[in-house]
């Protein structure tokens, strides 16, 4: 896993210029626009970047089986999450620790970017994690912006120390 000592907030960077496109979501919600963002970027075409926000690797497991068919088909993925689990590794995927301080375990995210499409889900936890599944609720935007994903995309991959990719 990977970890550095602070991670910048996705939810913060976006808030102030699309304040007017946020909207509060329920868990159920950020499930299906997740899945949907996920298999999406299973159908890409060239090279795929998906960056996911768990808030918890315990969140991380029910989706695993899809997040390693990505890797499988070439998609460089990076798992974001606090270590409350540690999930099966698959080599590969870039799991990425994050401390329970940090403001990305508040957040739930995903971030893809690929030749095909450009995507981003931002959002930040309202309710907190102890909150029962049922009544999470999720304040964010969903996005298509390429220049937003792009700068996501390079954002994240300075965090982490990883090449910047322009999508191709």
């Amino acid at each position: 896993m990977i970890g550095v000592s602070y991670y910048q907030s996705l939810f913060a960077m976006v808030k102030e210029q699309d304040a007017k496109r946020m909207s509060v979501n329920h868990r159920k919600t950020m499930s299906w626009l997740s899945r949907a963002i996920e298999l999406t970027a299973l159908k890409a075409n060239g090279t795929v970047r998906i960056f996911s926000g768990f808030q918890s690797m315990q969140f991380f497991l029910p989706v695993r089986a899809r997040y390693e068919q990505l890797a499988e088909q070439g998609a460089q993925v990076f798992v974001y999450g606090y270590p409350d689990i540690v999930p099966p590794m698959d080599s590969r995927i870039t799991y990425v620790q994050l401390d329970k301080e940090d403001p990305l375990v508040k957040e739930w995210f995903i971030v893809v970017n690929s030749p095909d499409f450009s995507n981003a889900l931002l959002t930040e936890d309202e309710s907190g994690l102890n909150t029962p599944h049922e009544r999470r609720r999720f304040k964010g935007l969903l996005s298509y912006d390429r220049d937003m994903v792009q700068g996501l995309d390079d954002a994240l991959s300075s965090q982490i120390r990883v090449p910047h990719v322009q999508p191709s």
